[in-house]
């Protein structure tokens, strides 16, 4: 093997690792998709205003019985880690949405891994997603689910 090959071998190999730091938000294979997570605690009784992945987990604020709670989920089962009461000011999605799991089900069937939901004002879903290691950012209407923007995420 002359030097030239072995530069190019570490080379790639550094280009991978530094790949794959910076996508450290990026939910692992084995986590489950976000819709399915949605789905479990919207059956529970929640309403979520926001969610992130971390370090194998899913990290969530959301509403129940007119309380909020910050809630941390195991990635791969979405069962509670733990829960508290939450103090949050974030504005929460209307009665008349479309249920989340609904619409992050949609973004996942186009080849999108979501690691990030926020509800914004004006009926807005901003999702942060991968598709093919690719980040991008999305802008979802909350009331019907469709796509406003689609631009990658810099």
């Amino acid at each position: 093997m002359s030097n030239q090959t072995i530069s190019i071998s570490c080379l790639t190999m550094i280009l991978a690792f530094s790949n794959h730091t910076l996508r450290a938000d990026e939910p692992t294979r084995d986590a489950k998709p976000f819709s399915e997570i949605a789905s479990l605690m919207e059956s529970e009784g929640y309403l979520i205003s926001e969610a992130t992945y971390k370090k194998g987990d899913w990290e969530v604020e959301a509403l129940k019985d007119g309380t909020a709670y910050e809630l941390r989920l195991e990635g791969t089962t979405g069962k509670v880690r733990w829960q508290k009461v939450d103090d949050t000011d974030d504005p929460w999605p209307p009665n008349n949405a479309k249920p989340l799991s609904a619409i992050a089900q949609t973004v996942e069937k186009t080849g999108y891994v979501i690691s990030e939901v926020d509800y914004e004002r004006n009926n807005i879903w901003e999702v942060e997603a991968y598709k093919e290691g690719v980040k991008y950012e999305l802008k979802l209407n909350a009331l019907t689910g469709a796509l406003l923007i689609e631009k990658l995420d810099t």
